[in-house]
């Protein structure tokens, strides 16, 4: 019963950690390329979570209105593509002003001192 419950549970996360979440990885990538702001990504994230919790449903089984299984795949969902929408953005800001910014973390950009580049 256990054994039974564990791979319903791992298939089903298999299809929406990896896939999904590789997907929604990409989306944050292009949104961050085009200068678009975070939260036009978050409208694109609400139907894009819809399309993967139904394939759950409809692969693994399950209940159509779980808000929960919902809410936790939108989170995950959320948290990637934020990762993937700062990362690309300090990245592009660092190659097109190199003069300006300097990176201080992975994820966070400083100004340089302007007194240092003369």
């Amino acid at each position: 019963m256990l054994r039974m419950i564990w791979e319903q549970i791992s298939s089903s996360l298999t299809v929406s950690t990896f896939i999904g979440a590789s997907a929604v990885w990409l989306a944050g990538r292009s949104f961050a390329l085009e200068w678009r702001p975070f939260f036009s990504l978050f409208l694109y994230l609400i139907p894009l979570t819809g399309v993967f919790h139904f394939l759950n449903i409809s692969l693994f089984g399950g209940t159509l209105l779980s808000f929960q299984s919902y809410g936790i795949t939108f989170l995950l969902f959320l948290l990637s593509s934020f990762f993937s929408y700062r990362f690309t953005r300090i990245r592009k800001r660092m190659t097109q002003y190199p003069w300006l910014y300097q990176r201080s973390v992975l994820f966070y950009l400083f100004r340089g001192d302007l007194k240092d580049l003369k």
